[in-house]
């Protein structure tokens, strides 16, 4: 037997509180008040006298009183009752409608009281078993199936390791049986011992046998201490093996559902996997919800809800499939093999298959806290973004996330978690908006067979989490669009209502867009709604995003400086830079670095932000430093001058406007810009020009403000960041969940926008498809083109995504993505690549294998009654020789056009891009097909179309063709909309055909492209030059 006093003395309190409740409230209640209720009926003149007359005795007021304590006592004990029951039997509790305050009071009061009794028990038999094993039996089970929660075994000669003075190295503590275990974000010491020891109590083991031991951010954990930070890597002693099976006796907590939440993703979150969802179904299935329904079906999910998460045990691994289940030793059946371990089913494919294809991420056990806490994390919800750049070998300078991390693999995994303390969708939303602009450019200005640069595997991971953190609802337009409105509104009512209220926050979310006010104005300009006593404009509902982004227009944003603070239940919460000037920011440093940086990607990337200077007070060493579009500083003392001369220019030019939100409002207002400095850390020397920066802020009409780590000196407006991630904006007393990006997601974010920025580069050589050999000039007769005829199953993505040819009538829009995707990829795909490109968020292996079937009988047999989708018997899956797809016979002629000569070639080609039928995968986005952007498809596609579209027209100018020539430019454009080559291409056949007016059109269509990505920018000069090259040759050839 043993003691633990800190829980013995918790639960003494809390089993103390119980019993006061239970049995104090009522002993007062009686001794008190005595019987509450009335012994006789009052009369009809003593009930009159009380309605009309208020004669009510003040004994009848306490006895009120006391039946409404009465029954709130009966609920608690109720709730008690179940709930000690509950936590007897190990099960989870329903719950009861009407005592939900008191149910979740008896929640954690009762567990807490159990460790009254709980701190006397003896260890648990299963702790540890393997600390005190000989040598040999160590030995043995280390040979036992890789441990899901420890990342790697720890060298028996590790070199010794700094320690306290005083203190035992931590190396010389450690064993041969002790693990390695890399902190994931939401991991504390209790979760640690208690998933990895079998106790709970025995956290202070992992920390005396860390204590000291240096970490890769050069912290270290201390004697005394209790946290640990993300990215350390803990030894942990020789522990009994755990797998992802949860336990539905035992429960972690419970997560109240969000907009967007799946099971499989809060799955995700709590165990790991997103196979494990028919747990959490499991333990709610049947169980009331807040709005009167139940949970029925594993795939409908209400936000509101709350569902209970069962515990995970130890314990077996799933049951595997003949399909793809890999060797006892390779891990579950649905945990893809690790690089270097591939099955022997697989082995022989080895050679044949892409290295990506072969290398899976190695997945980890997410441990989660210790019972009672709440699933926190990343809600998955993927919105693509058009214009990726095609895949190239990944460039050696590519930026790398963590220098002290092993390579990670480009098809999964988890190399980061761009969110680090909370739920940014729109941070993440405006990083992919800047990217889709950026590659939309790239794309625009790619020269003929010249290739742009592409992220690396970890960059390309790091993307997907990213397009994962992202609102699906297209946020990031709704409120650029919104702040632009209400400048077009507010300067169209400014002079009949006089100067405009200052704009505190904006949220955009469950009510619609937002937008809160410093002081009430209950005279909202057109397309708003008043409410909440004037203090909140209301976007009509009413107006669609289409109308909302015409009437919009191109004017500037009312508030450019508005940054994600965090989120509230309503939704993320946004607040007015401008408005507050100065904000300080407090709480772990951590927390407050990663608030900061995600501001600093905002306003970096937003669209509402383009007139947003940034200054991040930062080392050239700095994520911050390497953003595009900052303008980073080593010192405060290098921009304070220049900053405080501009903020007295904006103060004298708007005059009686008084702010720049109301010279924007000014009926004749412009757009104008506002400078935001960014302090993430106190700088010795810049006390004074810090000062006088917070001096130049705090005055109103500027346009100048300030984000600063720790209390800064004259700021009203200050973020208490809590250790939980949770905040405080005083003085208001706001609560939200902050959002931010740590170190690592900061530098992914500036190393895709630095790659999205750069321009191209000459391609070495041509590239051939997949299998498909370039032919050869003997080869090239008409009846050796590869054939144009349909087959009896026939996948078209060049366009809207199409598959006919079903055997079926009903068909799933998943199953037409799986043969899409099969046919797309043109060669055998392993299960666990075509699990994690459909199902990103996870699937349960008995599901996945159910729409497999359905797809197999929807898609019906070939001509030798052979399944179009064979089973997958060697681990992959493919499709039939009598399944076509048009982007792989696309591929095929621009192969065989490439040695053929100039005549046949333009035949070839035209062929080709005849299959063009409009963008690729048209519609797509938001019914899935996140896979087409993940693997770069779009990009590679729309890289390929251009490069053959610009050939066949410059076959046909050399022909003086003009009409194939203008054909070809606009079959590219269906394509990549905007390529300013094939304008070039346009123009010249225009000319050609002595169409002047057709070569100004042209050239203002081309105009009009560049415009629509940034209103500022402008052709290229080779694009310039040409028009002028061509217009006067015209005119010249007229006067003649």
């Amino acid at each position: 037997m043993r003691t633990r006093l800190p829980d013995f003395a918790r639960g003494l309190l809390a089993l103390t509180a119980l019993l006061a409740l239970l049995g104090g409230v009522p002993a007062a209640l009686v001794t008190q008040v005595g019987w509450p209720l009335p012994t006789a009926i009052p009369s009809r003149d003593a009930v009159v006298g009380a309605v009309r007359y208020g004669q009510v005795a003040d004994a009848t007021l306490i006895k009120v009183l006391a039946v409404i304590v009465w029954t709130a006592w009966a609920q608690l004990a109720v709730a008690v009752t179940v709930e000690t029951s509950a936590v007897v039997r190990g099960r989870t509790t329903n719950r009861i409608p009407g005592i939900g305050a008191m149910q979740l009071a008896a929640s954690r009061l009762v567990p807490a009281a159990m460790l009254v009794f709980s701190s006397f028990d003896a260890p648990p038999a299963t702790a540890d078993p393997g600390a005190h094993l000989e040598p040999s039996t160590a030995a043995a089970a280390a040979a036992a199936p890789e441990d899901p929660v420890a990342d790697t075994a720890l060298p028996a000669d590790t070199a010794a390791s700094a320690a306290p003075d005083g203190a035992e190295p931590a190396s010389s503590r450690a064993r041969p049986a002790d693990r390695l275990y890399e902190v994931q974000r939401g991991d504390t010491l209790w979760g640690l011992a208690e998933r990895a020891l079998g106790d709970g109590h025995r956290w202070s083991e992992i920390r005396d046998l860390n204590a000291g031991r240096p970490q890769p951010d050069g912290g270290a954990l201390a004697p005394d201490g209790e946290t640990i930070r993300r990215g350390w890597r803990l030894v942990l002693p020789g522990h009994p093996q755990l797998s992802a099976q949860p336990d539905p006796g035992r429960r972690l907590g419970s997560v109240v559902v969000e907009p967007g939440d799946t099971l499989s993703g809060i799955a995700q979150r709590a165990y790991g996997s997103g196979d494990a969802y028919p747990v959490i179904f499991d333990a709610n299935a049947g169980r009331p919800q807040p709005d009167g329904a139940t949970l029925a079906d594993p795939d409908l999910i209400r936000p509101g809800w709350r569902l209970d998460i069962p515990d995970v045990a130890t314990g077996a691994s799933p049951t595997q499939d003949k399909d793809t289940a890999p060797p006892a030793d390779a891990g579950s059946s649905l945990d893809p093999p690790s690089a270097g371990a591939v099955p022997d089913d697989q082995a022989a494919a080895q050679d044949a298959a892409p290295a990506d294809e072969l290398s899976a991420p190695d997945p980890r056990l997410r441990e989660t806290d210790r019972p009672g806490s709440t699933v926190t994390g990343i809600r998955p919800r993927p919105t693509p973004a058009a214009g990726s750049p095609h895949p190239q070998p990944t460039p050696t300078t590519a930026p790398t996330l963590d220098p002290a991390a092993e390579p990670v693999d480009s098809s999964g995994g988890d190399a980061i978690r761009p969110v680090m303390i909370g739920v940014s969708s729109l941070v993440a939303g405006t990083l992919l908006w800047a990217l889709t602009r950026l590659r939309g450019r790239q794309l625009r200005r790619r020269r003929p067979d010249h290739d742009l640069p592409t992220p690396g595997p970890e960059l390309r991971q790091a993307e997907r989490q990213f397009r994962a953190a992202a609102a699906a609802d297209q946020p990031v337009e709704w409120l650029d669009a919104t702040l632009r409105l209400l400048t077009v509104r507010l300067r169209e009512r400014q002079p009949t209502t006089g100067t405009p209220p200052s704009v505190l926050s904006v949220r955009p979310g469950a009510l619609g867009v937002e937008t809160l006010l410093a002081q009430p104005d209950h005279n909202p300009p057109a397309g708003f709604q008043a409410a909440d006593g004037g203090y909140t404009w209301k976007l009509d509902p009413a107006i669609p995003l289409e109308k909302l982004q015409e009437a919009a227009a191109d004017a500037p944003p009312i508030t450019p400086a508005m940054v994600t603070l965090g989120a509230t239940p309503e939704g993320p919460l946004l607040a007015n830079l401008e408005h507050l000037a100065i904000l300080s920011v407090e709480g772990p440093d951590e927390h407050v670095k990663a608030f900061i940086s995600g501001v600093t990607v905002e306003l970096a990337t937003a669209p509402w932000a383009a007139g947003v200077t940034v200054h991040p007070v930062v080392g050239p060493d700095d994520p911050l430093a390497g953003l595009p579009g900052v303008q980073p500083v080593a010192a405060l003392a290098e921009i304070a001058p220049t900053l405080q001369a501009v903020a007295e220019a904006n103060r004298a030019a708007i005059g009686a406007a008084e702010t720049t939100l109301g010279a924007r409002a000014a009926p004749d207002g412009e757009d104008w810009p506002a400078s935001v400095v960014v302090v993430p850390r106190p700088h010795e020397g810049d006390e004074q020009a810090l000062g006088d920066l917070l001096n130049a802020a705090s005055k109103a009409g500027g346009g100048l403000a300030m984000v600063v780590a720790g209390a800064a000196r004259d700021a009203v407006w200050r973020l208490q960041i809590s250790d939980d991630g949770t905040a405080t904006l005083d003085p208001l007393g706001l609560r939200v969940t902050v959002a931010g990006l740590d170190q690592a997601a900061t530098a992914a974010a500036a190393g895709l926008l630095g790659i999205a920025s750069a321009g191209d580069h000459a391609r070495p050589t041509p590239l051939n498809p997949p299998d498909q050999p370039a032919r050869s000039q003997e080869e090239g007769d008409e009846e050796d083109t590869p054939a144009l005829q349909p087959l009896p199953v026939e996948v078209a993505v060049l366009g809207p995504p199409a598959v006919t040819g079903w055997a079926a009538d009903d068909v799933r829009p998943k199953s037409a993505e799986i043969v899409t995707y099969l046919a797309v990829r043109g060669r055998p795909v392993p299960t666990y690549k075509l699990q994690t490109a459909l199902w990103p968020n996870g699937i349960n292996y008995n599901s996945f294998k159910t729409t497999i079937s359905r797809t197999r009988h929807a898609l019906g047999v070939d001509r030798h009654n052979a399944f179009h989708l064979p089973e997958a018997n060697d681990g992959r899956y493919r499709l039939g020789p009598d399944v076509g797809c048009d982007w792989t016979r696309f591929q095929t002629l621009v192969a065989a056009a490439r040695t053929a000569a100039p005549a046949r070639a333009g035949v070839v080609l035209r062929n080709a891009l005849t299959l063009v039928r409009g963008t690729p995968f048209d519609g797509a986005a938001g019914s899935g097909y996140q896979w087409v952007y993940d693997e770069q498809i779009i990009s590679e596609i729309e890289v390929a179309a251009v490069d053959a579209a610009h050939r066949l027209a410059e076959l046909a100018l050399d022909t003086e063709d003009a009409d194939l020539a203008i054909w070809a430019a606009r079959q590219g454009h269906l394509v990549t909309p905007g390529h300013e080559g094939l304008y070039r291409a346009r123009m010249r056949a225009h000319a050609l055909a002595g169409d002047l007016d057709a070569v100004h059109q042209t050239f203002r269509e081309a105009q009009r492209a560049a415009q629509a990505l940034d209103p500022l920018d402008d052709v290229q000069p080779d694009t310039h030059q040409l028009y002028h090259q061509l217009t006067r040759r015209q005119q010249a050839a007229s006067g003649a």
